[in-house]
């Protein structure tokens, strides 16, 4: 046969019971059996959207919650394991259903869920050493590059998302709040193997990208500065080194 029996067992699963009828041989003709497995995979597939995605189940709460990531789940089969992985296009997914209930700001909420998530699980890697910038003398910025570390996640928002997430994660029972119109970047890094998360202005995180992208610490700190001219560049460098953003400082290629 030229498909594998968990392939058509995957295809049963979504739905298509004939796919296994080369293999049933009619000992489930009712389709009872492969029930039980289809209740279990999609109660497991809601269970792993719930966990991983709390701030937004805090704001929805349970019932909704469960109903959409049964939705989710059946468009958006998992394509590899753990499941602790699962989701990552949630949040897209996640924009029609939250703008129809007037809720915009919760998709952005998921996306600094799954960023948790990604900083959570992603590889450790060593922290730069505070004391490894000061060997540097100005001139220096123009020909070294920070890299941030495996764990490091970073996202900027035209509203207050960030302030929100925070206090939803700190306080799921929140009982109202206000989404201020202000700009604002999170980020999270893993600097003791626990996920920490702080609030940071959107320049920091252009920073960061630019470091990302392997340019100097002078070209990040430009791009930095052009996107957000009100940037305390000293006070947002001190905080990303100080949070563990960063493993190490390597001097560019000529």
């Amino acid at each position: 046969m030229s498909e594998s029996f968990h392939d058509a067992f995957e295809r049963a699963l979504c739905g298509e019971t004939s796919a296994l009828d080369p293999w049933w041989n009619g000992t489930d003709a009712d389709g009872s059996g492969l029930g039980v497995y289809r209740n279990t995979t999609t109660k497991g597939l809601v269970d792993a959207i719930m966990a991983q995605f709390p701030t937004v189940t805090s704001v929805v709460g349970p019932d909704w919650m469960a109903v959409a990531a049964r939705a989710f789940g059946s468009s958006h089969p998992p394509t590899a394991a753990p499941l602790v992985v699962y989701g990552q296009e949630f949040a897209d997914w996640l924009d029609g259903p939250a703008r129809e209930q007037d809720l915009p700001y919760l998709a952005d909420l998921a996306r600094l869920d799954r960023l948790w998530t990604e900083c959570h699980t992603a590889a450790d890697d060593p922290v730069l050493a505070p004391d490894a910038l000061s060997r540097l003398d100005a001139k220096d910025f123009g020909s070294f590059r920070l890299t941030p570390r495996a764990s490091s996640r970073w996202a900027s928002f035209p509203w207050a998302v960030p302030t929100l997430w925070q206090a939803l994660r700190q306080d799921p029972a929140l009982a109202g709040f206000d989404l201020e119109d202000r700009a604002e970047g999170l980020l999270l890094t893993r600097p003791d193997l626990d996920v920490a998360f702080s609030v940071v202005a959107p320049g920091a995180v252009v920073f960061l990208a630019a470091c990302a992208e392997g340019l100097s610490m002078a070209a990040a700190a430009e791009s930095a500065l052009s996107a957000d001219p009100g940037l305390n560049l000293q006070a947002s460098f001190a905080h990303l080194v100080a949070a563990g953003a960063f493993t190490c400082l390597g001097e560019i290629a000529t």
